[in-house]
């Protein structure tokens, strides 16, 4: 078998990959085997000997150049509102003395028909050094939607007086509308978001099964779906309306700016936080989780004023002190977003071992020059053990452009290669059309919802007075909150599509039925003639309301009438000594064995045991038995002296 370099080498032969996606290879001698195709104007181009290429016996050298954007270049055929993937490997030669990283990119530029030109970037990496060796740059883009008259691919990036290599360059076309994504995303959703709720009615002798019929309501989500809240406005007493739109509609909330390093201490050693902390308390006061937003934001236009001319040992214990300030702050109130480098993250986890730090980035999901750079900074954050729990993609997506659910799975399969969780920390669509931007919504919210590493989903922000991008991205909109088409389009989802509710006629050939059920909290209604009785499924069980709600006694002496309820989501038996034999050291003082009724009642509860909600406990059997029954221990049976229904029940 013949090597790559003997391939190249002896018989000068072009390999022209093509991709199994339509379009094709766009780039021609993509291996660098030889110079031809590709364009050196006004530096220096030459061919690496072999033993310095990434593939084959050769790659292509940069040098000489005196501009930015000086680099190997080739004319490409592309199509207008057509989306490529690109991506080659890059390697520095030398790295200037007083830089401490450079930046590296694949453009194309666009010469258009009205004699205008413009740049799209299709991958770039940052703070690359000579130390990198090979960094593979990928990512994808869109072309402009109007016409153009020619396409050019280049590298582009480090300074002037910087030398570098390339090697194994590809740009294939994608065809999204050969996609079914609706399909896939649904597919998803059935598997990933709901488990099997079984059910099993039985009655006595004398009493008819049609005179049954069982209601199933989900009340609460376990999927974390919530929205950026402006902390100004949260407290605000004239805001009430603000403050009941968030508190039924959302389960998760994340402060948009309250958090931030500038708003907590504008001058050093002035710190003001009494409107943030009296939002995260009113929000977890309402059931609602938190996210942080942001502890250590490292772009220059983001860092306090008095912290820039700091270097050193001085810089280092400004940061540390944030750090365990801020931590010390919101303990036990969210989850931090962390922005910054490696020791950061220690820090931060030591100051509050119980939070779960993420990575947080733009231009990774709603664009993808940058994907394949968040992926091989998150691969280096996890290698490295610092204690990060998942990757943050922000998602605010280019105006008035329809997100594409094909790029967006694309994007995420990209970054599920780190293994970790993926929240949308940032979603924004724009549309001034609110019909258009119902649709871009609902695009968005399916691809994300319907990827398997999409753990949460955070709006960055919903009412046209409290959001930054105004009425073009608003869900509510007016003094009154009220929805637009994209609010009554995502209300549709949230509270009708993604939601299970579902009736049940009971007969001899319907005794046993399963409900596919989205995670969440459920109320199941026992009607039985004209008398219903409720009992509780939930998620993040409350024991003693467990322990009182599902022995409805006046029904099961009245109509003897017996309910079985099965839920088989994850994990054995959740209730202990659930045949209530004895009442154990769960009865009241004094309390002694009782009388059995000789019909049985057998609960399960839907109990999704979703890792946000046991900080990143494993998911098992084993985890979900042991906190069930901790929980368990010291709680008191109520009605202990009216006769008890006895609890058994097998893992479907």
């Amino acid at each position: 078998m013949l090597r790559p370099e003997d391939l190249w080498t002896r018989t000068s032969v072009l390999l022209v990959v093509l991709s199994c996606l339509v379009g094709g290879e766009q780039l021609l001698n993509g291996g660098f085997e030889t110079m031809n195709n590709w364009n050196c104007w006004n530096f220096k181009c030459e061919l690496v000997a072999p033993g310095d290429s990434r593939f084959g016996a050769h790659s292509l050298k940069a040098s000489g150049r005196t501009q930015s954007y000086m680099g190997p270049s080739q004319d490409v055929q592309l199509k207008p509102g057509t989306y490529y993937k690109v991506q080659s490997y890059m390697k520095l030669l030398n790295q200037l003395p007083t830089t401490i990283g450079h930046t590296l990119m694949l453009e194309i530029s666009f010469a258009l028909t009205d004699g205008s030109s413009t740049y799209i970037t299709g991958a770039q990496r940052n703070m690359v050094t000579l130390a990198d060796g090979w960094v593979l740059m990928q990512g994808d883009f869109l072309t402009p939607s109007q016409a153009f008259k020619s396409a050019t691919f280049y590298y582009q990036g480090p300074e002037p007086g910087v030398d570098f290599v390339v090697d194994q360059a590809t740009m294939t076309e994608v065809d999204v509308s050969s996609d079914n994504w609706r399909q896939r995303t649904d597919e998803v959703i059935n598997r990933v978001r709901k488990s099997d709720i079984n059910f099993r009615v039985t009655t006595p002798s004398d009493v008819s099964l049609h005179d049954v019929r069982i209601v199933i309501n989900q009340t609460k989500k376990s999927f974390p779906f919530g929205s950026a809240i402006n902390s100004w406005k949260y407290v605000d007493p004239n805001l009430q309306k603000y403050r009941d739109w968030i508190h039924a509609n959302l389960n998760w909330a994340v402060l948009e700016n309250a958090l931030k390093w500038e708003q907590l201490e504008p001058t050093q050693g002035f710190l003001q936080y009494d409107r943030a902390v009296k939002t995260l308390e009113g929000l977890k006061s309402h059931g609602l989780k938190i996210r942080g937003h942001n502890l250590v934001w490292s772009i220059d236009e983001f860092v306090p004023d008095y912290i820039k001319g700091q270097t050193g040992e001085e810089l280092k214990a400004t940061v540390r002190n944030h750090i365990q300030w801020t931590c010390n702050l919101t303990r036990g109130l969210q989850l931090h977003d962390l922005d910054y480098e490696l020791e950061l993250f220690r820090e931060t986890h030591a100051a509050d071992p119980r939070a779960l730090l993420f990575l947080n980035d733009y231009g990774v999901v709603a664009g993808g020059d940058s994907t394949g750079a968040y992926l091989a900074q998150a691969r280096k954050f996890k290698a490295a053990n610092v204690n990060m729990y998942g990757l943050g993609v922000q998602c605010h997506f280019t105006p008035e452009v329809e997100p594409s659910p094909t790029m967006i799975k694309s994007r995420l399969d990209t970054l599920a290669q780190v293994g970790v969780p993926i929240w949308a920390t940032e979603l924004t669509v724009e549309a001034d059309d609110e019909n258009k931007r119902a649709d871009y919504y609902e695009r968005a919210l399916r691809a994300l919802y319907g990827h398997e590493a999409v753990e949460g989903i955070l709006f960055w922000g919903f009412w046209d007075q409290a959001f930054f991008a105004g009425v073009k991205a608003a869900l509510v909109s007016g003094d009154n909150l009220d929805l637009t088409a994209a609010g009554r389009r995502v209300m549709d989802l949230f509270w009708n599509e993604w939601m299970t509710h579902e009736t049940h006629e009971v007969s001899q050939a319907n005794q046993q039925f399963t409900v596919r059920g989205f995670h969440g909290d459920y109320q199941v209604s026992l009607v039985f003639i004209h008398i219903a009785r409720n009992f509780y499924l939930q998620s993040e069980p409350s024991l003693p309301s467990l322990l009182t709600m599902w022995t409805p006694v006046d029904l099961w002496t009245r109509t003897s009438v017996l309910l079985v309820v099965l839920s088989c989501l994850v994990g054995g038996e959740q209730l202990l000594n659930g045949g209530f034999e004895t009442l154990g050291t769960t009865g009241p003082a004094g309390a002694s064995n009782v009388n059995l009724l000789p019909w049985r009642l057998a609960i399960r509860y839907f109990l999704p045991f979703d890792s946000i909600y046991n900080q990143v406990l494993p998911r098992t059997i084993a985890t979900g038995a042991s906190q069930a029954r901790d929980l368990l221990q010291g709680a008191e049976l109520r009605e202990a002296a009216q006769p008890a229904a006895s609890a058994s029940a097998t893992p479907s």
